[in-house]
């Protein structure tokens, strides 16, 4: 319950200090340029060394149904309930253009331990073993009717489909829809970039271990998205074979595509390992992405793809984790922390001004409307978590 009182309080009545927010704009519009903002004075706060700039905000949820990001030189780390820690930093590697950039948020999610994190998941998953599709489907309706009708302003669950398999495991597949139409009525601008933005993108998301046995896949394409699991006693099995425990690391491999404008950008066969986290203090995943994809460009920019779109994954690779960790005090925060490389050149600045150019059609009206949605959605599934608790909604 707390996380979602947490993820409400994020959204809701969200607002950004002048400097931050023209700063975190300009960010967003160059990130992919990013020498053209390294020496602004107007867009970092500190500049730990000549070759290091940083962009630190401290995110405090107010009393009065406010969310407000303030810039700070340093910021500690939080210590109430959905309060945060947003850093972005930029470090020049070279002289020719190379830079990294580093992006990392730490959100209170309140004294939840990871280890109650990760049974909760597995009871999530156990839920849905040896249930009939109509079982499931009432559950949902019955347990969070709020939370089911605040997706259901955008998303429709077109499968929920699960299998009992011979040896006791179930084989789960769901299949969801998002619909920009559903959304105009209350939230127009965000609509109308979601049909622009979201619905044309399409992936293909593949789980192995080093035996090549398919742990998870998930695809997304013509507006749907479905997700293929197999779960025994509440953990993952592989989908094909024999059920086995779960190894620590396993290999990722991701095709995308999505579409600016008159421009298909495309990638496939990207590749990388999956750590699964799981010590008591922190439970979660590191990502490193070291296998550079085909990429699937127009005519007139293939032209220019030289070695730039590589450079990431020869300086060491993509890097993210995402993480449940506990912190001083007892406080948990889910963090999630992501490096990537970038050499300018041409074809980068290419994409840079598509990004940029979504980016402006999001940041205002467009991301205010999205941050109402996620602030009622998440009101909702808080309600529907204390009338589950308590039997009542609590005032």
């Amino acid at each position: 319950m707390t996380f979602a009182d947490a993820l409400h309080r994020r959204y809701v009545g969200v607002e950004r200090t002048p400097f931050y927010a023209a700063a975190r704009a300009k960010i967003g519009k160059r990130a992919l340029s990013p020498s053209v903002i390294f020496d602004d004075t107007t867009t970092w706060t500190s500049r730990p060394d000549a070759k290091t700039r940083v962009l630190m905000a401290e995110g405090v949820s107010l009393p009065d149904a406010r969310y407000r990001f303030t810039p700070r030189a340093s910021a500690p780390f939080p210590d109430r309930l959905a309060d945060a820690r947003h850093l972005t930093q930029l470090t020049r590697l070279s002289s020719d253009g190379e830079y990294e950039w580093r992006t990392s948020v730490d959100f209170a999610l309140g004294s939840v331990t990871p280890t109650d994190w990760g049974a909760g998941f597995r009871a999530l998953l156990g839920s849905a073993e040896g249930r009939t599709d109509a079982d499931l489907r009432a559950d949902v309706r019955s347990t969070l009717p709020k939370t089911t009708a605040a997706l259901g302003r955008m998303f429709s669950l077109d499968t929920l489909h699960a299998q009992r398999l011979a040896d006791g495991s179930t084989a789960l597949t769901i299949t969801t829809k998002v619909h920009p139409d559903w959304l105009k009525a209350g939230f127009p601008l965000y609509a109308k970039f979601v049909a622009k933005y979201v619905s044309p993108s399409a992936y293909h998301i593949v789980l192995r271990d080093a035996r090549g046995m398919r742990w998870l896949d998930a695809a997304a394409g013509d507006r749907g998205f479905t997700l293929h699991l197999r779960i025994l006693n509440g953990g993952l099995v592989p989908l094909d074979g024999a059920a086995q425990p779960m190894p620590d690391t396993l290999r990722l491999t991701m095709d995308a595509s999505t579409k600016f404008s008159i421009f298909t950008i495309g990638m496939r066969g990207m590749q990388g390992s999956m750590v699964f986290l799981r010590a008591p203090s922190e439970r979660g995943w590191v990502f490193r992405f070291d296998r550079a994809p085909e990429w699937q460009l127009p005519l007139f920019a293939a032209s220019m793809l030289k070695s730039p779109l590589r450079r990431p994954f020869e300086q060491g690779g993509v890097l993210g984790k995402v993480s449940f960790r506990t912190g001083a005090g007892g406080q948990t925060y889910i963090t999630r922390d992501f490096r990537f490389a970038v050499q300018e050149s041409a074809i980068i600045r290419f994409f840079g001004g598509l990004s940029g150019s979504a980016f402006s059609e999001f940041d205002g009206p467009a991301e205010r409307e999205e941050n109402r949605f996620n602030a009622e959605l998440f009101q909702a599934m808080r309600d529907d978590l204390r009338t589950l608790r308590y039997g009542a909604v609590a005032p």
